[in-house]
């Protein structure tokens, strides 16, 4: 009898031991809430995100709720560095990325501007879609940037630029324009956007009344 209350004390404190001790390495990590508050997002893209790799895979307590490492968390914070995003409108004007791209990596070297990232684009200034600019903002999202150098303004975007200007603000993140008047040609490009916009509404509009009369002529 007496041993048996020995035993059941023992396997009492060691699982009392084992309860303090995962609660001890539970207290260095963080919830899924507090992980998206801290970046600004909501829980669904905190969790898109450790399933696109983007943050590193979370543990799981024994309810199977997600938590991630304060540390690797924190780590994303320290790790900030600079972007330099370039962007041309055609496939003919590659030679241009390119020495935009080289402008702006020698404005970083004269600035001592260390842990710089390189993201060019080919593209509209209009179209949203450009994988860079997806790249771009997701970074942004993610707290991983402190700084984007650009050459002129509407490499970023053509039109909304106020919005992403406000997602850095909001994210503490520091946008640096080389040069502030618009570059040679700025009205040709603007106009070849506003025709592009026309081009595909009316693609859209003609594409639909064709399906429409297609439709009708199959009823007839």
């Amino acid at each position: 009898m007496e041993k048996s209350r020995k035993a059941g004390y023992i396997f009492f404190l060691y699982i009392n031991y084992i309860i303090l001790f995962e609660e001890k390495e539970m207290s260095k990590y963080l919830c899924i809430v507090k992980v998206a508050e801290f970046f600004g997002v909501s829980c669904q893209t905190i969790r898109n995100w450790e399933k696109e790799g983007y943050l590193k895979e979370s543990k799981r307590t024994r309810g199977n709720h997600r938590r991630f490492l304060s540390e690797d968390i924190f780590e994303e914070e320290k790790e900030k560095g600079t972007v330099i995003y370039s962007r041309v409108s055609s496939h003919e004007q590659k030679e241009d990325l390119k020495r935009q791209t080289e402008s702006l990596q020698e404005y970083c070297k004269e600035n001592k501007i260390e842990n710089v990232e390189i993201i060019e684009d080919i593209g509209s200034g209009i179209n949203y879609k450009k994988s860079g600019l997806k790249k771009l903002i997701k970074k942004i999202t993610l707290g991983k940037i402190k700084r984007i150098v650009i050459s002129f303004k509407d490499r970023l975007l053509r039109f909304g630029l106020e919005i992403l200007e406000q997602i850095c603000l909001l994210k503490d993140v520091e946008l640096v324009i080389l040069h502030d008047k618009a570059q040679k040609g700025y009205e040709y490009a603007l106009a070849e956007d506003v025709l592009s916009i026309l081009t595909v509404y009316s693609a859209k509009i003609y594409g639909k009344r064709s399906h429409q009369n297609r439709s009708k002529t199959k009823k007839t």
